[in-house]
């Protein structure tokens, strides 16, 4: 029999005055997983991560921490006895206490030496033993954000609750300190519930990625399932570059303005929908007989994007890597690369297994068949 998760949530809502900010909720954490909440400003991530730690009551619903109850139908557990850490995006390390007391500050009751001891190792972990006996405004940011989850870490709590806990860092300093923070959480077994508004941070600490927008979450998944097959075009668009362009259903396979897919459809002929393309799906090449033309390049470093306009006037991205050189208004065909596996919604917002949207494998080899 599965254990059961370390955090569930039930029918969560929570409103400030008329709106409601989450509506329903319902998810589960976990032992040992990595769960992301990201959604853009607004969405209801953060009250729902302040709901599970005890900050805020909600209107209805229950939260569970390993099958107790934490809140709803009358029961009432206060933060401090959730047993549940807290990483703030602003550090929240106390200015006059040494890193040292800082990171022993949650050890109530326990005796000196012990107390030291745990610091030092979760200050070791952190690899910032050397700076125990500073104060926090002589480290940097990111180090600064490091003692605080040593801190959040110190009582052995059930969970780890990360609010936007990067935001303030630079990019490059964010990027180094993601590393190091998935590895603390996947090398210990930590079960973390982690809120970003960061999509590329989403897919790469969450073991599952859960999107919410509008106070509901949309969908949860692994960030491969999420990220290609989407299940609304809000999860498609919000989690990276999307395009999406015309398909019907034929008896050759499904039709686009690329190109026709061949290969067995779920559902029957003339069916009409739209197949979502991230730009590493599209393939290009130069053709003096070509109908679509190159209308933009975007520099990114290590690689271009394309901007191209098809025949219809729609607009699709091709990534192409940084030596490749296309003119804007060159004459260009546009083609599906093979071995993808692409997601089409159809236009009634079913499919034929009664989800809104059906999956294509492009056969290994074929891609489409013509260009546009």
């Amino acid at each position: 029999m599965d254990a059961s998760p370390v955090i569930r949530c039930e029918g969560v809502t929570k409103g400030f005055g008329a709106a409601p900010v989450v509506r329903d909720v319902g998810f589960a954490v976990n032992a040992g997983e990595v769960l992301v909440l990201v959604g853009p400003s607004g969405s209801g991530k953060t009250t729902l991560l302040r709901l599970v730690a005890g900050f805020e009551t909600p209107d209805a619903g229950s939260i569970f921490l390993e099958d107790k109850p934490a809140c709803g139908n009358g029961v009432w557990m206060p933060p401090e006895k959730r047993n549940l850490g807290m990483v703030f995006q602003d550090y929240a390390l106390f200015p006059h206490l040494k890193v040292m007391q800082n990171v022993s500050f949650g050890l109530k009751g326990w005796e000196k030496a012990a107390k030291a001891e745990r610091a030092l190792s979760l200050l070791q972990m952190v690899q910032l033993d050397q700076f125990a006996n500073r104060y926090p405004y002589q480290l940097s940011g990111g180090e600064q954000q490091r003692v605080a989850l040593a801190r959040a870490l110190a009582p052995s709590p059930l969970a780890l609750l990360l609010d936007e806990p990067l935001s303030n860092l630079d990019p490059r300093l964010r990027a180094q300190l993601r590393r190091e923070v998935k590895s603390i959480l996947t090398s210990r077994g930590i079960t973390a519930l982690y809120v970003t508004h960061d999509h590329d941070e989403s897919l790469y600490m969450g073991d599952r990625v859960a999107v919410i927008n509008d106070g509901n979450i949309e969908q949860i998944g692994t960030p491969e399932e999420i990220f290609h097959q989407p299940l609304n075009r809000f999860v498609a668009r919000f989690l990276g570059l999307a395009d999406f362009v015309t398909a019907k259903a034929t008896d050759a396979g499904l039709e686009t303005e690329l190109g026709v897919i061949d290969t067995a459809l779920p559902f029957s002929a003339g069916t009409e929908g739209e197949l979502m393309l991230r730009p590493d799906d599209i393939g290009v090449r130069p053709s003096e007989s070509g109908r679509s033309k190159i209308v933009a390049r975007v520099f990114r470093g290590l690689h271009n994007v394309y901007i191209i306009q098809l025949p219809s006037g729609a607009t699709v991205h091709s990534i192409q890597g940084h030596t490749t050189h296309y003119p804007e208004g060159l004459p260009v065909d546009v083609f599906l690369e093979p071995h993808q596996v692409l997601t089409c919604f159809v236009s009634n917002g079913r499919s034929a297994n009664g989800g809104e949207e059906s999956t294509f494998l492009v056969p290994s080899g074929n891609g489409t068949n013509g260009a546009a």
